[in-house]
């Protein structure tokens, strides 16, 4: 952390109540000045926040506001990741609360995120669960990839376990992405999750994955669909001799 004295936050926007779609945004280092490296996911919902994060894109962190300062929690939520690091790896702690972009925060809010991974539980009791990295801004709006299930922006193996293993869940309400809900979200883990993992096989920002061929793909999907249907299928009673009866 840097040595400078304690200063006063700054807000420009703050916590709003207005809800509207939610995006997602990379808030990494200040553009030419990558010490670190790394990465965090910082959802938003309010228009003015919103507005303000595809500035900081567009001008760089030479404009008001470019400090982000927000609540965090411990735990990961499928979202928070390092997209700046090999395979997107999720962070043990997530953005609970956004509360504004700032010009100055406190001195022991300063950091970076691999930082807070290194010790989250003394982070939160350090700095009450909140960060204001000086040299991170907004650096990128995160746009979903059809067919991803968790977050780390590729459609491969990860997705179709991840539905598989939630399959039946939700209830049509939550459409910001449960686990096992694939892009385009409907709030649901069904048969379409499915589909949109088939699809889109091999998806991906970067094509770091290989598409398998469309045997081994039909495969693999079909093998997930039967252990799926091991756990749903109806049993029926089959006679087996006199007076005997089975269940299959």
């Amino acid at each position: 952390m840097r040595p400078f004295a304690m200063v006063a936050v700054l807000l420009l926007g703050g916590t709003s109540d207005v809800d509207g779609e939610t995006i997602f945004f990379l808030v990494g280092e200040f553009p030419g000045e990558e010490v670190h490296r790394d990465s965090y996911v910082l959802a938003l919902s309010d228009p003015g926040d919103i507005a303000h994060a595809r500035r900081l894109i567009d001008e760089g962190p030479r404009i008001d506001g470019a400090i982000v300062l927000a609540e965090i929690s411990p735990g990961a939520d499928g979202v928070n990741r390092d997209h700046r690091a090999a395979g997107a790896p999720p962070w043990s702690w997530h953005i609970s609360r956004f509360l504004g972009f700032a010009d100055f925060t406190i001195e022991i809010l300063d950091g970076w995120p691999g930082f807070v991974e290194q010790d989250v539980p003394g982070w939160m009791a350090n700095t009450g669960g909140q960060i204001g990295f000086w040299s991170y801004t907004v650096v990128e709006e995160l746009t979903p990839v059809p067919g991803d299930t968790n977050w780390d922006r590729r459609v491969n193996l990860d997705d179709l376990n991840n539905v598989r293993n939630h399959f039946g869940a939700g209830d049509g309400t939550d459409l910001s992405g449960i686990p096992g809900d694939a892009v385009p979200w409907d709030g649901l883990v069904n048969i379409d999750d499915l589909n949109a993992v088939r699809n889109r096989f091999g998806a991906g920002p970067d094509a770091r994955h290989s598409v398998p061929e469309p045997g081994g793909l039909g495969a693999t999907l079909l093998g997930g669909l039967l252990l799926l249907g091991r756990y749903r299928r109806p049993r029926r009673i089959v006679p087996r001799g006199e007076g005997v009866i089975r269940e299959i």
